[in-house]
Parts: C-alpha cells; structure tokens; sequence
C-alpha cells in the first residue's frame, strides 16, 4: 500500500519506508518488574537496526526511557512524546533556529497527538476515533488490534506487544480498510435518508396525527380546509379544538381570541 501523507510529513518518505515503534523504556528497571524478561537497550537497538535503514524514517510514540541509547539507532527520528517523557528539548537535535544542540538525537519532536493524513492518528495513549485508525502505544497490555476482521481501528504498538521489532506503517495500515471522516459522514448522511423513506406514519403520529387534534370524529385540519376559513379563523378552531386535550387551555384559548380579534379586526378596517 502507498502512503499518502500530509505535505509536512512527506519527507518522512524520502528514499525509504516508515517504521512504528513505542514504549521502548531503555534501561527502566520498573519494567522488569511488569516482565522479568524484558530486553536490554542493547537487544531493542539492534532489533531496530535491523529493520530501519540509513534512509528510512522511525516514529517512537512515546516512553524512549534512557535517551542516551537514542544516537545508536539508525534512521530519521520522530519522537510523539510520552507519558514519561521528559520535555520537548531534552529530545530534540535541533533548535528553534536550527542550531545542533543534541547530536544523534531526534530528527523531530511532538508533545501531542499528530495526524499525518486524513485517516491516521499517532498517539502516545490511545485515542478512541470514529474514522480511521489510531496507531498508539502506552498499553503494555491486551490486543495488538483491536476493532473487527473488517475494520481496524486502533493498533497497539507497545515494543512488548510486537516482539520488541518495529512495524512497517505501509503493512500495518494496509491490513484494514478504514473509513475518512468525509466518507463516514456521508454514508451516515445515507443511511438516515434511507431509514426516514422506509419510516411510514402511523395514527399516533405527532407530526400527521397528533393526538390532541385526534380525539373526536373529525381532525380540525379537515373542518378548516372543508369550511375554508382561512388562516386567523382557522387558528381560531385549532386552539379550541385543542385546548381541552394538551394540558393549556387557558394558553390555547388566549391564542384562539388573539386571532379571532385579529380576525375582527381585519373586517372593521373595511
């Protein structure tokens, strides 16, 4: 599958492909204690070495851990930044004027949550989206996938849940066939038309029928159109006719002498 991606983040396809990988923690000792087994910095780095190339662009969603082991690996480096993470600058390369301050360090840094196209969403955490897919880390748990065999929404990158080796974003989004805001809006859009056309009115209807027009022999609509009465006087019968049966009829019979009034106020003037 061919990426397509905002204009700001095309560069990440220059010459190569784009990793994903998150929540690598080098060096925390806490992590043992959630996985006696867990890799060393050393293992991690080469097992990303050995899928990124010189070329290629590496997106780390979060939780780096020990940022010394950073310079080691290969690539492009993206940063989102993680719940441990400890501040734009400490990972950066680069300054605000370009400056090399941290050399080996990250390409780019992201405090929060980045689209790169319309359909996907890089997170630290996971993010619960109605379109497209959310491509997360931060949960050292649960499934790799989740959403159905049709329609994948979110995909857990966590370096334990995928074998501490990164994946390429190319197959992991071709993997799904997910839908864009604008496509999803309108097969919603398509949808309710669809159901308010099979809808057919009963006599309780509010809008044909309403239940206090409803409760003698005749709907007052059929003695106003039958008698013509015209608008004002037409008024008249219908808060009449209604006042005893929808809960106002003080309000109802007020109305239905405002425009009996402007009725006779109308005959007068001529």
């Amino acid at each position: 599958m061919k990426l397509k991606l905002y204009n700001q983040f095309r560069h990440w396809l220059n010459g190569g492909v784009i990793w994903v990988y998150s929540d690598p923690h080098f060096g925390d000792s806490d992590c043992e204690l959630m996985d006696k087994n867990w890799p060393s910095p050393e293992f991690q780095v080469h097992n990303i070495n050995s899928c990124v190339g010189k070329k290629d662009t590496l997106v780390i969603l979060g939780d780096i851990g020990d940022e010394t082991w950073i310079p080691k690996i290969k690539g492009h480096k993206i940063l989102v930044l993680g719940n441990h993470d400890k501040g734009v600058s400490r990972y950066e390369k680069y300054d605000s004027s370009f400056t090399l301050i941290n050399p080996g360090m990250f390409d780019e840094v992201y405090d929060g949550p980045l689209f790169i196209n319309d359909k996907i969403l890089l997170s630290h955490e996971p993010i619960e989206l109605k379109f497209g897919i959310n491509i997360h880390g931060h949960c050292h748990s649960g499934k790799y996938m989740e959403g159905d065999d049709r329609y994948w929404t979110r995909f857990n990158v966590c370096s334990n849940i995928i074998g501490f080796t990164p994946i390429r974003l190319d197959n992991l989004v071709g993997s799904t066939t997910c839908k864009g805001i604008h496509r999803l809006t309108i097969d919603e859009a398509s949808t309710k038309k669809g159901s308010e056309e099979l809808h057919v009115p009963n006599v309780g209807d509010n809008v044909n029928h309403p239940s206090h027009y409803n409760s003698g022999k005749y709907e007052p609509i059929d003695i106003i159109e039958d008698w013509k009465l015209g608008f004002n006087l037409g008024n008249t019968v219908k808060y009449i006719s209604r006042c005893e049966h929808k809960g106002k009829k003080l309000e109802d019979l007020k109305k239905a002498e405002w425009y009996l009034s402007r009725e006779i106020g109308n005959l007068e003037k001529k």
